[in-house]
């Protein structure tokens, strides 16, 4: 009983502390999010865009998936909440993510296991 209470609370903890961190930022302006603490699900070129009437989606590549990485192919949904920026904390637009881009992408949400896999990003930072 007492080891899944402590268990729980350090959970919560962790959750705190990351909400905690992402709230107040790495000296990025106001209001900007800062880049997340675990690594980028993947990191890679662009290599085709689709552009629909409600989200954009960017097919991300990677030459050599890592442990950090664990795919090698995402199609990546840029929906209206996802965070843009570029490595430097500039703010960035879903038009600066074209074919030839590199970023790394945060993921939210479900992973439809197809091939590629079909990802929500969460967070996008860009290569200059």
């Amino acid at each position: 009983m007492t080891a899944g209470w402590i268990r729980e609370a350090g959970r919560a903890a962790v959750t705190l502390g990351v909400v905690g961190a992402l709230a107040c930022g790495d000296g990025l302006a106001p209001g900007a999010a800062a880049r997340p603490p675990e690594p980028a699900y993947i990191r890679g070129v662009v290599t085709a865009r689709v552009t629909s009437g409600t989200a954009d989606r960017v097919l991300v590549e990677t030459a050599s998936p890592r442990p950090e990485h664990p795919v090698d192919k995402a199609w990546v949904t840029l929906a209206p909440s996802a965070v843009l920026r570029w490595e430097d904390g500039r703010p960035a637009q879903a038009g600066d993510i074209a074919p030839g881009r590199e970023v790394s992408v945060w993921v939210t949400g479900a992973e439809l296991r197809s091939y590629p896999v079909q990802v929500t990003a969460a967070f996008v930072a860009l290569a200059p």
